[in-house]
């Protein structure tokens, strides 16, 4: 026996769902832009483009670390590549690798100058460990 897969459970998403999405405000970028994304890729039928577009402005636009390319895009007249979706949603996305990326080297940062006990521990480039209290000429005394 064969089971025939509805095609239909796998899309179960509609512009009553997209519209349904609230902005959850800077701190939740991420998790807003996930929430975003799984239902515009779970859409029975695709959307145009500037149908997100006017979705997503809407959602976004009281965003404050979105404030220069949101300006950007206002000022923007209709058909321009700054007043488009893509637009948009890649302002989304390099602001949330900028943040990443923030994120990232601050913990290297912050392994490279862990304290061990009292003393302080650094990590040099190559990853080695060097300790203040120790010098290559306190060792050669030894």
């Amino acid at each position: 026996m064969f089971f025939e897969e509805d095609d239909d459970r796998c899309f179960t998403n509609d512009l009553g769902d997209i519209i349904a999405l609230k902005w959850l405000g800077d701190d939740q970028l991420l998790t807003f832009k996930s929430n975003w994304d799984d239902v515009v890729n779970g859409l029975r039928e695709s959307q145009p483009s500037d149908n997100l577009r006017a979705l997503f402005y809407e959602r976004i636009r009281t965003s404050k670390v979105l404030a220069i390319d949101l300006n950007t895009y206002e000022r923007a007249r209709r058909g321009e590549a700054e007043h488009t979706y893509e637009f948009l949603y890649a302002a989304v996305e390099r602001y949330l690798e900028r943040e990443r990326k923030a994120h990232v080297n601050a913990a290297i940062t912050h392994a490279r100058n862990v304290k061990v006990g009292s003393k302080q521990t650094a990590l040099t480039s190559s990853g080695a460990k060097s300790s203040p209290s120790l010098s290559s000429s306190s060792l050669s005394s030894s």
